[in-house]
């Protein structure tokens, strides 16, 4: 059940959204780094990283 929500969001909800994200990415990295993991959990984590980069370029110009 895929539902679509329309939600507006200013500049500075978007680099609270973007921040979040990044912290994340950096806890789950430490995370990652001390636990023999393989490339499907790091893969997951570059997921993150790449949402991040199309914020920053597609919805905030390239802002960062």
């Amino acid at each position: 059940m895929n539902e679509e929500f329309i939600a507006s969001f200013n500049k500075s909800d978007w680099q609270k959204i973007t921040t979040a994200l990044k912290t994340y990415v950096i806890q789950k990295e430490e995370y990652l780094k001390t636990r023999n993991v393989g490339d499907r959990e790091w893969n997951e984590v570059d997921e993150y990283n790449v949402l991040i980069n199309d914020i920053e370029l597609y919805v905030l110009g390239g802002m960062q």
